[in-house]
């Protein structure tokens, strides 16, 4: 499999998981926690599984495959810190075009 062939083969698995509802909130909670926090202090797996009512192993599966292509984590003490890297912020305005878009103003 050339270059080129992998890294599509990757983007149709990211393309699939965004798509789905537990990812895409995750990304779209990560942009808003971070946001509304001071900016060198990141939400981690539980402020954002709390937020979304999912079990922590869900989480922590789901933001695996997030990572490292949209999802940054960084180990601290016994939690990880959750930030969007720039293709991640990406993916967030996109999702929230596509919620203008289809009529749904609110987030996750």
């Amino acid at each position: 499999m050339t270059q080129k062939q992998q890294e599509q083969l990757q983007d149709d698995q990211l393309f699939q998981i965004i798509f789905q509802e537990k990812p895409a909130k995750i990304l779209l909670k990560i942009h808003e926690t971070q946001n509304k926090l001071h900016r060198n202090k990141k939400p981690n797996i539980a402020e954002i599984k709390r937020q979304i009512d999912i079990t922590h192993k869900h989480s922590v599966q789901v933001i695996s495959k997030l990572s490292p292509h949209l999802v940054n984590t960084k180990k601290e003490g016994r939690s990880k810190r959750l930030s969007l890297t720039p293709r991640g912020e990406e993916a967030v305005r996109k999702i929230r075009e596509l919620q203008q878009t289809l009529g749904k103003g609110e987030t996750a």
